[in-house]
């Protein structure tokens, strides 16, 4: 057995800007890029409140010392006629910034959606218009709701890493606090993805569209200088059954749009054992669609991502034998993705070092809660696979109050709720190029917050050199726990200390400290890093007060 140990020995240096202050409190780093001189671009949101009211973003240039060299506000006010503005996504196309935004535009009477250039020599800003969905197209086909998208707060999932590529989906229980949506919504609830393959030369959107009698996706490709290379419209080939969106994905040549989803039709659910549905995969083209079906045999599959790798392209996620939400291993399937063809599939169920980090000696437990993370490649097209557990627990609260005293005194009593969103263990695991599961490994890890804010909490990973790395705040000292395993305990934002943790290619991990509370004026938001060259940014960020921190490897 392989423990986690303290190490002294994980070299890394870090380096801080000068402490700053904005007008506006709540502000989040939404990139970070080299600039191509040694320094870094770097884009924050803020969001006012109701005594400094506005949105919109910070661009600033650091030098290598992030020294600020400068920087330029962009205010995202518009006229009252644009309603329900939803932030797609944000990424830097070389010589510009480009933000991806949907309104609904009262005059028009068209959900519109444009881009905003930001040149990063100048940071002046200019506009496009990339499409608009009528009334009359929306009455052909199904609509999109973005008014109940805005007010479900599901437009500020974008702006952090955690989940990316998922569809946004308003209404109740069809998004849930930590961003992944529900697939299993009904045709009355809309939605809407944004997704840029991994070299940023396309990007796509997906608008799921709301319909009582058919299913309706628009599909959109454009390049990154916000040229339209196609559109599309997809109606699963289903009578009296659903298909559910699950992903959607950019090729890396950018000339196609790939996307999976779960169809129930009456074969499928004629099965004797296994999941009551099988996965159908859609390439759109410039100017064709085709599709292709695999089975998940008698496991059950909750939802599959995808993964592009040189000639293949891969659907990895967590499978059950029992329920769907009780993890027992790791799935792989292996697509050419021009002939849309299955090559191979395997079924990896966890090791038993594996069990030994979670459970100690006990063997018969499963896991559930686990929410997919992060994909990261190695040199060798190994595949990191992160996952976190997380949960929600919902607690009612009663309040007693007592009037007057004595016989006949009144009762009050008030009835109320809280919710805690927790943020439990990490599990990472290595799977190699012929999808085999070479280790997996437990975290053991326990943080919790009453409100949906996670910012100080969870993590932010990375690899460097073959080597997985996770940042994350933790109690000063770390926990013991049965069987000689250790567990890394949340305390509060102001008073957590900066930690990192290696896991190298073999699977052996150690942790070290990065930085002490005490030594930090604000705390550093760890799950919202940004990878950039080698190099992770995180913002600290207290009150109005705010400080970029860069850690390098």
């Amino acid at each position: 057995m392989v423990n986690l140990i303290h190490a002294q020995d994980i070299p890394f240096k870090t380096l801080k800007s000068e402490i700053f202050t904005d007008e506006y409190r709540k502000s989040d780093i939404a990139l970070a890029e080299s600039d191509g001189k040694g320094g870094i671009i770097v884009a924050r949101s803020y969001e006012g409140t109701t005594f400094s009211y506005g949105t919109g973003y910070y661009f600033e240039q650091y030098d290598a010392n992030l020294n600020l060299v400068k920087n330029q506000e962009y205010n995202m006010e518009r006229p009252v006629s644009q309603k329900y503005s939803v932030i797609l996504g944000l990424f830097n196309s070389g010589n510009a910034i480009q933000i991806i935004e949907m309104y609904y535009d009262l005059k028009e009477k068209a959900c519109v959606c444009i881009g905003h250039s930001i040149a990063t020599a100048d940071f002046k800003a200019t506009k496009k218009e990339l499409f608009r969905l009528t009334t009359d197209e929306m009455d052909q086909y199904g609509y999109l709701n973005l008014r109940e998208l805005f007010f479900s707060g599901s437009y500020k999932l974008w702006k952090t890493n955690l989940y990316p590529g998922y569809f946004f989906y308003p209404g109740n229980n069809s998004v849930d606090f930590f961003g992944n949506a529900s697939m299993e919504n009904e045709n009355t609830a809309s939605g809407v993805t944004f997704v840029i393959n991994e070299d940023k030369t396309a990007f796509g959107i997906g608008i799921d569209l709301a319909a009582r009698k058919s299913e309706t996706l628009k599909v959109y490709l454009f390049d990154t200088n916000l040229n339209k290379k196609t559109e599309q419209y997809f109606r699963p080939g289903l009578k009296d059954n659903k298909f559910h969106y699950q992903t959607f994905e950019v090729s890396k040549d950018g000339n196609a749009v790939y996307l999976l989803g779960k169809a129930y039709d009456k074969k499928s659910k004629k099965k004797q054992e296994g999941g009551k549905y099988e996965y159908e995969l859609t390439k759109f083209d410039l100017e064709t669609q085709k599709t292709m079906a695999f089975d998940s045999g008698e496991h059950f599959i909750g939802s599959l991502k995808m993964l592009f790798l040189e000639n293949k392209l891969t659907c990895i996620g967590f499978y059950s034998d029992k329920k769907d939400t009780r993890t027992k291993g790791i799935c792989y399937f292996e697509i050419d993705p021009l002939a849309l063809e299955l090559k191979k599939s395997k079924y990896n169920p966890f090791t038993e070092q594996f069990i030994i980090d979670k459970y100690g000696k006990e063997k018969d437990k499963e896991l559930k809660y686990l929410t997919f993370r992060k994909f990261l490649v190695t040199g060798n097209q190994d595949i990191m696979f992160n996952a976190e557990e997380v949960y929600a627990n919902r607690n009612s609260s009663y309040s007693g109050g007592f009037g007057g005293g004595g016989v006949g005194g009144g009762v009050g009593i008030g009835v109320g709720s809280s919710t805690t969103y927790n943020y439990g263990d990490i599990v990472t695991a290595k799977i190699n190029a012929d999808g085999n599961l070479v280790w997996a490994r437990n975290i053991n890890k326990s943080q919790s917050t009453t409100d949906d804010e996670n910012s100080y909490i969870s993590y932010t990973s990375m690899i460097k050199d073959g080597d997985n790395y996770f940042f994350i705040n933790a109690a000063e000292k770390i926990k013991k726990i049965s069987n000689n395993r250790i567990e890394f305990k949340g305390v509060g934002k102001n008073r957590s200390n900066l930690n990192v943790i290696r896991v190298n290619q073999s699977g052996d991990f150690d942790y070290q400290e990065i930085l002490d509370d005490e030594q930090n004026e604000v705390p550093f938001m760890v799950s919202k890093g940004v990878v950039s060259d080698g190099a992770i940014y995180f913002l600290g960020r207290r009150g109005k007060k705010k400080q970029l921190l860069k850690i390098t490897l």
